[in-house]
């Protein structure tokens, strides 16, 4: 028999062994880069979704209500075997102020197949308070709430995400809707063709129990069934046992958006404008509305407790009589109401009956703006969107500080009607506007 050389062996099993390292390594290394890519997949169809709801909720073209800034659609929730709207928004997803859980509305928001890095669909968690169907048909089961439904910057989410230690996802805890990528199939869950469904384009089914996973006592596949009850979903590291990807989108994102365009500002002015005008024409002028109509946001949202205090000079602008709004305008006003301001001159409270109503203003006894010399009748005031050092939830509702910025907010509650406003360009620290109504009972203009 041959024999090797001594020392023939050991070099031998080295290379053996790195070979079988170099293996072993190249394995791993194409097993991470698999995974790797699918996770780049499933953010880039996350991030695609989040991209097409943001430009949907700000511009409101997909609902035919474009000065309803804010809202969302609903999710797809299957449409029957025999209709084509598979990815189309569900016309009714459930009753109002109850969030909604289904996939994407891929085909409402104008998108193409979008898949997950394992070939899934998108899904999507929508706050009953941002939804759709209440704005559209607000028909409602408790007497008058269809007239409490507001939504605005203010509105308060009923969706929250967040890790595996119950630590919130997003900096702003306020969540309108949420995104899911579902990954490949665990192996609880059955994604067999659904046979009452159209599922040509997504397949699978409607069951989000076999998609959208559990961890700790959260369970991403079901929503809150309690009117504005809090959802609560979670972001757990990958395992066997959990594989969802989740991407928030916050009700800042939905609002810096929807306030950035360029009627929304024009608007607000107008609304003003409008009723300011109403009340010269008609030279009455209300006492204002309490500050305060609550903690709950449902106070600030009904159009009932807007109504005049007695010897009340300044606070939120009351409902006029007589007064009425001009579509679009009448929209915008239901839902951001509580952004409005007002105070009045004491000589001007009730219905003017002189002829010349700039002589009742004597003295120092009007309103006046930046110590002009001009007295005004009355003023409207729009808060602006909400500063970075303003709370507006709970009892801040209640805090004209919280809205106003400056002598508009430290003048309340004008106890003599004769307070001096304070009017400048727009800052990080102010950006309240002002409709000044003159003493002669003119034309008001932005002050």
């Amino acid at each position: 028999m041959k024999r090797h050389p001594p020392g023939f062996i050991l070099p031998l099993l080295v290379i053996v062994l790195a070979v079988s390292v170099v293996t072993i390594v190249a394995m791993q290394l194409t097993g991470e880069s698999s995974q790797t890519r699918r996770t780049r997949n499933s953010a880039a169809a996350l991030a695609q979704a989040k991209e097409a709801l943001l430009a949907g909720a700000a511009s409101g073209d997909l609902l035919s209500q474009d000065t309803l800034y804010g809202v969302l659609l609903c999710p797809d929730l299957g449409h029957g075997m025999n209709n084509t709207l598979e990815g189309a928004e569900m016309g009714n997803c459930g009753s109002a102020f109850i969030s909604s859980l289904g996939r994407l509305p891929r085909q409402s928001l104008k998108l193409d197949r979008l898949l997950d890095g394992d070939n899934e669909c998108i899904w999507y968690a929508v706050s009953g308070q941002h939804k759709s169907p209440q704005f559209k048909n607000p028909i409602v089961s408790s007497a008058g709430a269809k007239d409490r439904i507001m939504l605005n910057e203010d509105t308060p989410a009923l969706l929250r995400a967040v890790n595996q230690n119950n630590v919130a996802l997003a900096d702003d805890d306020q969540i309108v809707a949420l995104l899911f990528a579902a990954g490949a199939p665990l192996a609880s869950q059955n994604r067999t063709r659904s046979t009452t469904d159209n599922v040509a384009v997504c397949g699978g089914n409607y069951s989000a129990s076999n998609y959208l996973d559990r961890f700790a006592g959260f369970n991403n596949a079901a929503v809150n069934t309690t009117a504005n009850g809090l959802s609560t979903f979670v972001q757990a590291p990958l395992s066997d046992s959990f594989n969802d990807h989740l991407l928030p989108i916050t009700r800042k994102e939905v609002f810096d958006a929807a306030t950035r365009r360029s009627d929304f500002l024009s608007n607000m002015q107008d609304i003003a404008l409008a009723l300011g005008a109403c009340m010269a024409n008609s030279k009455t002028f209300p006492n204002a509305t309490q500050v305060n109509l609550g903690s709950a946001w449902d106070d600030y949202a009904n159009p009932s407790n807007y109504v005049a205090a007695a010897g009340q000079l300044s606070g939120r602008l009351p409902s006029i009589s007589g007064c009425t709004l001009s579509p679009p305008l009448d929209i915008v006003y239901k839902h951001w109401k509580d952004h409005f301001f007002y105070a009045v001159s004491a000589p001007f409270v009730g219905t003017v009956t002189s002829s010349t109503p700039a002589n009742l203003c004597t003295g120092n006894n009007c309103l006046t703006v930046n110590g002009g010399a001009s007295p005004q009748a009355a003023i409207i005031f729009f808060s602006g969107v909400r500063l970075s050092n303003q709370t507006r939830a709970g009892a801040t509702l209640a805090d004209i500080h919280q809205y106003l910025e400056g002598r508009n907010a430290s003048n309340h509650p004008n106890a003599g009607g004769n307070a001096d406003y304070q009017s400048t360009a727009a800052s990080n620290g102010f950006n309240d506007v002002l409709i000044c109504i003159p003493a002669n009972l003119g034309t008001p203009t932005k002050c």
